[in-house]
């Protein structure tokens, strides 16, 4: 919260952060949760959710909610939510299509793709 406080919440360095953590761990986490053992999993997930996710959603209220007026703040915020929930639900079925392609590097380059991508919004 410091780091955001300083930078201010207009200025999206988490989100450009976790979309860049998130390219470069994308192999690597598809990698280790191949192993079949337990602590490499762990660990990836660890760093997966705990690192890169809270650096993605940690200032995600404040940004979905300032270009809303007061009046309808939480209603504008929530259909970005829902509209981005409604697609990505369909992501299971998509990375066991891809897994049936083309392994695990199929999802693995999904979630890099997605990760690139959310680089362009920052």
């Amino acid at each position: 919260m410091r780091a955001a406080s300083r930078a201010g919440r207009n200025r999206p360095w988490s989100g450009e952060s976790g979309c860049l953590l998130a390219v470069a761990f994308g192999i690597p986490m598809y990698v280790m949760a191949n192993t079949g053992a337990a602590l490499p999993i762990v660990l990836g997930f660890l760093i997966a959710i705990g690192v890169i996710h809270a650096a993605l959603t940690g200032t995600q209220a404040a940004w979905f909610a300032e270009p809303f007026r007061t009046g309808t703040r939480t209603s504008g915020a929530s259909l970005g939510y829902q509209t981005a929930a409604s697609v990505a639900g369909f992501a299971p079925f998509v990375a066991v299509l891809l897994t049936d392609s083309f392994g695990w590097w199929g999802p693995a380059g999904l979630y890099v793709g997605v990760s690139a991508t959310g680089l362009l919004g920052c």
